[in-house]
């Protein structure tokens, strides 16, 4: 199944994604609970603190080949922790939902905003650690490589919603709709 997402819905009583499988036309829905585990939430805040504040206490020296391995390493990771959270993010729960080929196009003209948003969110996720990792080459701090890290993170998980089958769904989208006008 190669799932495209066209349309998210983000109202507060209901959260859902609409995916196209591209191959066979088939449309699904997603439904994202709501449900926060405040208990976790919490405990991994507070755990996320007491790293970061370790963190400023570690005296170290890099040379330069040190901290371009570690600025490779941190690449490495990032591409696969932030595909593991792109996974993550699709829940398991997936049913499949009957829509006209209208319906469909209706969807892809209505998510047009969401390819922009996540376009958005990618690039200012990618400024922002292409900035930390400056800083880090800079300074050798700890801090600014773990919010480079996450930052990243959130890219390579926005990049994973953004493959090029789905932006040549819109084009084709685009190429009906002016058909049809």
């Amino acid at each position: 199944m190669n799932l495209i997402p066209i349309y998210t819905e983000d109202k507060k009583a209901h959260k859902y994604t609409i995916y196209v499988d591209i191959h066979t036309n088939y449309t699904y829905r997603i439904d994202h609970s709501s449900d926060m585990n405040q208990t976790g939430y919490w405990i991994s805040f507070f755990a996320i603190l007491a790293f970061m504040r370790s963190l400023q206490e570690i005296s170290y020296t890099f040379s330069s080949l040190g901290k371009t391995i570690v600025v490779i390493a941190v690449i490495l990771v990032g591409i696969i922790l932030g595909s593991l959270v792109y996974k993550k993010m699709i829940p398991k729960k997936i049913r499949e939902i009957y829509l006209t080929q209208t319906m469909i196009e209706d969807y892809i003209q209505r998510g047009r905003k969401l390819i922009k948003q996540d376009i958005w969110i990618a690039v200012i996720s990618l400024i922002i650690f292409l900035f930390l990792i400056f800083l880090f080459l800079v300074t050798s701090s700890f801090v600014l490589l773990t919010f480079a890290q996450f930052s990243f993170i959130l890219f390579i998980a926005f990049m994973q919603r953004l493959p090029k089958e789905r932006f040549a769904l819109y084009k084709k989208s685009s190429q009906l709709s002016d058909q049809n006008d």
